[in-house]
């Protein structure tokens, strides 16, 4: 009988998740929503409510990490937390390339500070 350490091979479980592959994805979105909120302030600044920019297309990834699902995993999470945020989110995808040309369009609903209607009424009430 052969007395053996059960602990020397980590069970499968251990090794479901791709730490260093969610780690990059965070990495990744994070720069680019720090380049989404700089662009949505200048943008706001300018006196507009929308823009668009390019979508990063080429990441520096391990050969383990398929580039073409992490650019579209990288893209839905962009989505969704601008969308979250309560942001017009609208994405162009390019087929033909390597993504080189993906574009995000952003745009969010401003609210008008200008009531004309009420302001006609008050005018029409007090003229002769």
């Amino acid at each position: 009988m052969y007395i053996m350490d059960r602990n020397i091979v980590k069970p499968a479980k251990n090794f479901k998740r791709n730490t260093t592959r969610k780690n990059l994805m965070i990495q990744a979105v994070n720069d680019f929503m720090y380049r989404m909120n700089a662009c949505i302030e200048q943008t706001n600044k300018s006196n507009k409510c929308a823009f668009e920019c390019r979508l990063p297309a080429a990441f520096s990834l391990p050969d383990s990490i398929n580039d073409n699902e992490f650019r579209h995993e990288m893209y839905y999470n962009v989505v969704c937390i601008l969308q979250d945020k309560g942001y017009n989110v609208k994405i162009r995808l390019d087929n033909k390339g390597a993504g080189n040309n993906n574009m995000l369009y952003v745009s969010w609903d401003v609210e008008s500070e200008s009531n004309m209607q009420e302001w006609m009424n008050k005018l029409r009430s007090v003229s002769t």
